[in-house]
């Protein structure tokens, strides 16, 4: 399968799975990861290249959306958005690595559920990185 392939089936299948409404739920565009990590379980893999401009994408459209509004809230409430956003990634760390060690569990995947528990797509990029040989425990504890 060439990877243009791959990467509209797996977009294409995301995004129909990701309509289906359940009891007024519906997956959205997570659908489209939670089909990339199928298609990766399976041996799919995607060019490097392909992934970074997918990321690049991904974050700037993100950012046009909410970047106007964050600011905006931002003004008003600096010191109150800064105090949370420290205490929040200093929690989440301080229980990824408590996992880590009184579980066992992997660091590549205690890290990649860390990244998707704070929904940060580049710390997941980071921890794929990081991870080398581990980078898809990093993917599916992204996911998960």
């Amino acid at each position: 399968m060439t990877s243009l392939l791959a990467i509209f089936l797996i977009t294409a299948i995301g995004c129909l799975l990701g309509r289906i409404r359940i009891k007024g739920m519906e997956l959205g565009t997570a659908g489209v990861l939670l089909v990339a990590l199928v298609f990766g379980h399976f041996g799919v893999e995607i060019p490097a290249i392909i992934q970074n401009f997918g990321l690049v994408c991904f974050v700037t459209s993100v950012g046009f959306i909410a970047g106007p509004k964050f600011f905006r809230n931002f003004k008003e409430n600096a010191t109150s958005y800064v105090l949370l956003g420290l205490l929040i990634v200093f929690s989440g760390a301080l229980a990824c690595g408590v996992i880590i060690k009184l579980f066992n569990v992997p660091a590549a995947l205690a890290t990649g559920l860390l990244t998707g528990s704070l929904t940060s797509t580049p710390g997941l990029a980071a921890a794929m990185e990081a991870a080398g040989d581990a980078k898809d425990m990093a993917s599916i504890g992204d996911g998960i």
